[in-house]
């Protein structure tokens, strides 16, 4: 452990300074390190929504299950400030989703909670369900819904995925499901028939061909989902 080159990584990580986070990783800089705060390099990645410097952490040995100071871990920040994008490379590198803080939240409880329910958090919890987050574990200090906080803020499209996974029937062939999701432009369907079959299926080449399928219909919402979850 080099105290001097781990803490100029993390302040290199608040800075988004992806070539000096780069040299100092090359030169011994733990990318886990943290702060008086709690702060690591990869943690800052994952709350500020830097892609590239997160990508970077992963591949030098990030911990996906580092916590801060509420001992959340980087996709409950992520959930927080609405970085999609991260949340779904969070979800290939086997974060676990359900996490819970200490205020009681997991992931998904955040993106409602501190969410404004704009398309950029519609994105989040359709990755989430996508990614196996319980749409029914309650907040552990008020015993709090996630589709109450959702019907409760007027979070409508929010709302209707949690139902959705709420009351979802197992489906014969989350392939064809997927597919007829996909060409009728029902973005929550997407992340149901992910979500049956496992995040391997956005990933797959079936879903590369529904993923083109999606954007000669123009249904943006699925193209998206699908490209997030595949890491196109």
């Amino acid at each position: 452990m080099n105290d001097t080159l781990d803490h100029a990584l993390i302040a290199a990580a608040w800075k988004n300074d992806l070539d000096e986070a780069a040299r100092l990783i090359a030169e011994g800089a733990d990318v886990n390190a943290k702060d008086e705060t709690f702060q690591s390099a990869y943690l800052f990645a994952t709350s500020e929504g830097y892609v590239d410097l997160l990508r970077l952490t992963l591949e030098h040995g990030a911990d996906t299950g580092s916590k801060d100071s509420y001992n959340g871990t980087g996709l409950i920040r992520a959930a927080d400030r609405g970085h999609a994008e991260v949340i779904a490379i969070l979800l290939r590198a086997g974060v676990e989703v359900d996490h819970i803080n200490r205020l009681g939240w997991t992931a998904l409880h955040e993106a409602i909670v501190l969410g404004n329910g704009d398309e950029r958090y519609v994105d989040c919890v359709r990755l989430l369900i996508a990614g196996g987050a319980d749409p029914d574990l309650v907040s552990q200090r008020d015993r709090i819904s996630p589709l109450w906080h959702a019907e409760s803020n007027g979070f409508d499209d929010i709302a209707a995925i949690i139902r959705r996974a709420i009351n979802r029937e197992p489906l014969e062939d989350a392939e064809d499901a997927l597919v007829t999701a996909a060409l009728t432009g029902d973005a929550d369907g997407v992340a149901l028939a992910i979500r049956a079959a496992g995040l391997e299926l956005a990933q797959s080449d079936h879903a590369a061909s529904v993923r083109g399928q999606a954007v000669a219909a123009g249904h943006s919402d699925c193209m998206r989902l699908l490209t997030l979850l595949a890491g196109a």
